[in-house]
């Protein structure tokens, strides 16, 4: 399998969180261990990142046709680092 660098919106995000990662596939996981999405959209010439948080709870159904919710777990992340790239 072929790994791919880190993206340019990855590594903004990366350095101003101050972590590490080599391949795209350990940034995506990084991100995701703190419930992050990372994309970029294009302005003028230039692209920038946009960072999604994700939803901190998931549901489903059991077999019994009853609802159940639970709340995900992430690791801290300082937003204030990266809200001008916030959704």
């Amino acid at each position: 399998m072929a790994e791919y660098p880190v993206g340019k919106a990855q590594q903004i995000i990366l350095n101003a969180l101050s972590l590490q990662a080599k391949t795209y596939a350990e940034a995506e996981q990084l991100f995701a261990a703190r419930g992050l999405a990372i994309s970029s959209v294009r302005e003028g010439r230039t692209n920038r990142p946009v960072v999604e948080v994700l939803s901190r709870e998931g549901s489903s159904f059991n077999r019994d046709g009853e609802g159940e919710v639970w709340d995900m777990h992430y690791l801290p992340v300082d937003l204030d680092a990266i809200r001008q790239y916030l959704k």
